[in-house]
């Protein structure tokens, strides 16, 4: 997301620095040392956040010089060297979690894409926070990397990719699946459609939406590094399907317990709610109490 041509501040971190990137255009990410996974590399507030161009304008004009100083150190598209204040924004921008705001920051415009990142970022809005977790183990020297998309098939990534961020995407897994006649591509758009037929499934024939859950876990444990960006959500959806379409309390419980550590082990104190409370809350209301008590009597 950056350009090599300006002075940058850089940040003092004991687990990351900013410098050129030999395998992208522009600066990156790199890790100073070993990062163990679900580290917290960095926790950052966004110099500015807006909903539609007419408040992304405003709010930067309400910057102070300093904030001003820090937006002009980041570059837009390949295509554009003009330093239009849309085109930044369109290129560094992330959206903040599953609210309908955008946000721009300083020091996480300069991780880099790629589409089996090392990191994930996820917003915190009690805190009024972005952070970048380690989704794996990441060696010194590394760079950290994460998907500016969500999960999805190549041709829907690099169309996504080519249109926000004007680049085509040469990581691995594009490689990869463009050299092995789709059959990993394939495996890609059958975890995301299999992951929408689960709920239609539990209704119809629970036992096939079950075996799709555990089709889902594996192929993310295979595929994709068993990443906390996608296991915690995974493993509540098998809880789901065993506690309301097979009645099966047991491996509910199970699948359950699995998703509030992985929520706890991310979320840690400054979850909205602690991660129990946020699983059971999403459950059908006529199975709270009957999860409670099972959960006690373990």
């Amino acid at each position: 997301m950056s350009a090599t041509t300006r002075q940058l501040t850089l940040p003092d971190s004991n687990w990351f620095m900013i410098k050129l990137s030999t395998d992208k255009v522009g600066y990156g990410m790199f890790a100073k040392r070993d990062i163990p996974c679900a580290t917290v590399i960095l926790r950052e507030k966004p110099l500015f956040q807006w909903t539609d161009c007419q408040m992304m304008r405003t709010e930067y004009e309400k910057l102070d010089r300093e904030k001003k100083r820090l937006f002009s150190q980041l570059s837009g598209s390949q295509s554009s060297n003009n330093g239009d204040i849309l085109d930044v924004c369109q290129t560094n921008c992330i959206q903040l979690g599953t609210t309908p705001s955008s946000g721009i920051f300083h020091q996480m415009s300069f991780v880099n894409h790629d589409c089996e990142g090392n990191s994930f970022w996820k917003w915190f809005p009690r805190n009024g926070e972005q952070r970048l977790f380690a989704d794996r183990r990441i060696k010194c020297g590394e760079e950290i990397l994460v998907p500016y998309h969500s999960f999805m098939p190549r041709n829907e990534r690099q169309n996504l990719l080519k249109s926000f961020y004007n680049f085509n995407c040469q990581c691995k897994v594009c490689e990869r699946q463009l050299r092995d006649n789709g059959v990993s591509d394939k495996k890609w758009s059958d975890f995301e459609r299999n992951r929408e037929y689960v709920f239609y499934s539990m209704q119809t024939n629970p036992s096939e939406s079950i075996k799709l859950c555990d089709e889902l876990i594996d192929f993310v444990k295979d595929e994709y590094h068993s990443s906390l960006s996608l296991m915690p959500d995974l493993q509540f959806i098998a809880g789901q399907v065993a506690l309301i379409g097979l009645g099966d309390m047991e491996r509910a419980a199970h699948h359950l317990k699995i998703a509030i550590d992985l929520k706890s082990f991310i979320e840690g104190e400054d979850a909205d709610l602690s991660s129990h409370l946020k699983i059971v809350a999403l459950l059908p209301v006529e199975y709270h109490q009957q999860f409670k008590n099972y959960v006690k009597k373990q």
